[in-house]
């Protein structure tokens, strides 16, 4: 499941204004992703203001299926729909490069939005056009 990571002392530090980082304490698989897509998007909706980007530490993701893959391509529009950006971060490389066969997947490398570290997933929000694609 998703649990936020030191939200509180980036927000009061100034260094992550509008960033909600979450970290994944275990991988997504079929039983689990619904339910964790629901509970990043229910933390996305109760922040006030809307985070402007959600990063999601996936260090743990050390597979990956369609159906996560669909789940996380879910999560991405559903978040776009509320004016918030999905990055991901540390997802291990051999996770990454199955996942390229997803379109979804290959255009969120295009768009830069996997990276190798929740501090440089932060850092490229400064970056990101105002409407999320």
């Amino acid at each position: 499941m998703a649990r936020e990571v030191a939200r509180e002392a980036a927000l009061e530090s100034g260094i992550a204004p509008g960033v909600l980082v979450l970290h994944l304490d275990a991988g997504l698989y079929t039983a689990n992703t619904r339910p964790t897509v629901e509970r990043v998007l229910a933390l996305a909706r109760a922040s006030s203001p809307t985070p402007r980007a959600v990063v999601l530490e996936s260090g743990a993701q050390r597979g990956v299926t369609s159906t996560v893959l669909d789940g996380l391509g879910d999560l991405d529009r559903q978040l776009a729909g509320i004016g918030c950006t999905l990055l991901l971060a540390r997802v291990p490389r051999a996770t990454a490069d199955r996942a390229m066969a997803s379109p979804w997947f290959a255009a969120l490398v295009a768009d830069g939005r996997l990276l190798p570290s929740v501090d440089a997933a932060v850092d490229a929000v400064q970056t990101l056009p105002a409407t999320p694609r």
